[in-house]
């Protein structure tokens, strides 16, 4: 049986907000060894296709692809996390 899954994420790079937040609140920024994870690639990784969408122009041409293609995909909506 083939399952086939279509994602889409909203990507804020929500670490450095949680950074400027622990600064604006006077509170010692906690260190951490994350990184900033790209759910494209990890569709790669997976054996599925990863798009990245980082203009409004991209939207039209970035949705065909990924539903054009047979397998799994995940399409990665780059945002401003001030602005979401």
């Amino acid at each position: 049986m083939l399952l086939l899954f279509r994602t889409g994420v909203a990507h804020k790079n929500e670490l450095r907000k949680i950074y400027k937040d622990q600064m604006a609140g006077e509170w010692q920024a906690c260190k951490t060894s994350l990184h900033k994870n790209s759910f494209a690639a990890l569709a790669e990784l997976c054996r599925g296709k990863g798009f990245i969408m980082t203009t409004l122009e991209a939207v039209g041409s970035v949705i065909r692809d990924a539903l054009d293609h047979d397998g799994p995909t995940i399409v990665e909506v780059m945002t401003d996390a001030q602005l979401v």
